[in-house]
């Protein structure tokens, strides 16, 4: 069973970056990119039109902005806390906000790690070998 990425991000041009340095890095996972808090939090919960887990599967990366003009992505956090998934997924925040207090709040949330906006593709590279489980790679990462 392949192993979904989930981008949330408002911004499309931050969503095709990220997916473009992932895939330099040989990720071959499945990519999901979403551009707003609310449809995200109804793709975990498995709702509306993200209701068919075939198509629609729950994923085991999640890249998370955390401002969005609507549901922010605290509240993101706040609902894949709450379905308790097993296996977690491996939740990276990515936004360019630097207020330690929300980035502080966002790890006591469940968040793994950070990841600035724009990120760098050693920062993907560092990513990808440090968090080795979620992945699949096109070539096996060098030790």
């Amino acid at each position: 069973m392949s192993k979904t990425v989930l981008i949330v991000d408002d911004q499309e041009n931050d969503r095709v970056i990220l997916e473009r340095l992932l895939r330099q890095q040989g990720v071959v996972n499945p990519v999901v990119s979403i551009s707003e808090g609310e449809d995200a939090i109804c793709y975990l919960k498995g709702e509306g039109r993200y209701c068919d887990r075939a198509t629609f599967p729950f994923p085991a990366v999640i890249f998370l902005d955390i401002l969005f003009p609507s549901r922010s992505g605290l509240e993101v956090l706040q609902c894949l806390k709450s379905l308790k998934p097993s296996p977690k997924p491996l939740t990276i925040i990515y936004t360019k906000l630097t207020d330690i207090k929300t980035i502080q709040q966002a790890y006591n949330l469940g968040g793994d790690s950070f990841l600035a906006k724009p990120p760098k593709a050693e920062d993907i590279a560092n990513l990808v070998r440090h968090f080795r489980t979620p992945w699949e790679l096109r070539d096996a990462p060098p030790p």
